[in-house]
């Protein structure tokens, strides 16, 4: 990141979201928090952790024991 003398950030060099960059972002993640809501609420549980070539989202996760998920089954 960059500051100019004015104090501005430099776009040309920034990583920084610019205000209408971020309120699009926020809009996408209200969205999306949203959309998980309403899915939960209509019943839709499925276990679907996070994955990689190396671990899971499971790694991380102390609800183990009531959730149910073994990474060890391929396919679950």
């Amino acid at each position: 990141m960059e500051i100019k003398k004015n104090g501005e950030i430099s776009a040309a060099r920034s990583k920084v979201a610019s205000t209408e960059e971020f309120a699009v972002i926020t809009r996408y993640v209200e969205h999306e928090i949203r959309q998980c809501g309403e899915a939960i609420y209509a019943g839709n549980i499925a276990v679907n952790p996070y994955r990689s070539d190396i671990e899971t989202s499971c790694t991380y996760c102390p609800y183990g024991s009531v959730c149910g998920m073994d990474a060890k089954i391929p396919g679950y």
